[in-house]
């Protein structure tokens, strides 16, 4: 469970999100820059269809606290095919020893190129994640 997402901009400015993702992204290059995420580890990254799949690691009580969001940077590599920048904003006020997972999509049509292909970079992921549409 994800609450508190309001705070990471989603919602109606964020523009529409098909069914099967959970969150939208958020393009925000100042937000990207200065976000203070909480300790966490990336277990696994995927994409399937316009959703990029996140499995996230961190300690906590049970996880239903903790705020996830996905950031963009707005800036996009001039290569081919073009590469954009992204990372997890994560929250975590639980002050428990246990480790939890959780699972988060997010919508990525919101950073389409015209190419119809792009890399993204996930901030603490070592593979670029291809994203094709």
């Amino acid at each position: 469970m994800i609450v508190s997402c309001n705070q990471f901009g989603y919602g109606d400015d964020s523009g529409p999100m098909p069914k099967n993702c959970d969150e939208s992204i958020i393009i925000d290059e100042v937000r990207y820059k200065e976000d203070e995420s909480d300790m966490f580890s990336i277990l696994d990254a995927k994409i399937y269809g316009d959703c990029l799949e996140i499995k996230i690691s961190a300690s906590g009580c049970n996880g239903d606290s903790w705020e996830i969001g996905l950031i963009d940077s707005g800036m996009i590599a001039e290569s081919f095919p073009e590469q954009r920048f992204v990372k997890v904003s994560f929250k975590n006020s639980e002050e428990c020893l246990a480790v939890f997972t959780n699972t988060i999509s997010f919508d990525l049509t919101r950073i389409r190129t015209s190419n119809n292909v792009v890399y993204l970079n996930l901030s603490s992921w070592s593979e670029k994640l291809l994203y094709e549409y």
